[in-house]
């Protein structure tokens, strides 16, 4: 009997975001359209794996959530009531306070902006097939060494 092939990064993925809602495995296995044991069992069987797509998809709906309550503070803010503007404020000067002491104790890490050339290369081999890299290669390796000084 041919082993199965491991899930889609797509299917995965999906899978591990419903999980992250706190669904069921039964409803996940319906989404995804595979056998509720099947699906139960990758956090098993593709345990690293797993973890890695399941703390992705926890972060992105934490940020989503932290974006739905700044919007929501905001709204209060124009509240007709004083007391719900203060509170309001209140907890949107807190947030960014908390996030200015992580900024500072986490300091974000910057890449190292890419050079012209760096930038000009990458849009070169990004508008050619392998196929056509690998003939490029082919061809640079047929020329002469260059002459030494």
């Amino acid at each position: 009997m041919p082993r199965k092939r491991p899930p889609s990064e797509e299917l995965f993925v999906r899978a591990a975001e419903l999980r992250a809602m706190g669904l069921n495995w039964e409803y996940i296995a319906k989404e995804v359209n595979r056998v509720e044991r099947t699906v139960r069992g990758w956090q098993r069987k593709y345990a690293e794996r797993w973890t890695a797509a399941l703390l992705q998809a926890e972060r992105l709906m934490a940020a989503q959530a932290d974006c739905e309550s700044v919007l929501t503070l905001r709204k209060l803010l124009l509240s007709n009531d004083e007391r719900i503007r203060w509170h309001a404020a209140k907890c949107l000067i807190a947030r960014r306070n908390d996030r200015d002491k992580l900024e500072r104790k986490f300091p974000a890490v910057l890449p190292t902006p890419l050079t012209s050339d760096a930038t000009r290369l990458i849009a070169f081999l990004d508008g050619h097939s392998d196929e056509e890299l690998a003939a490029i290669v082919a061809d640079f390796a047929q020329l002469p060494a260059a002459a030494s000084d």
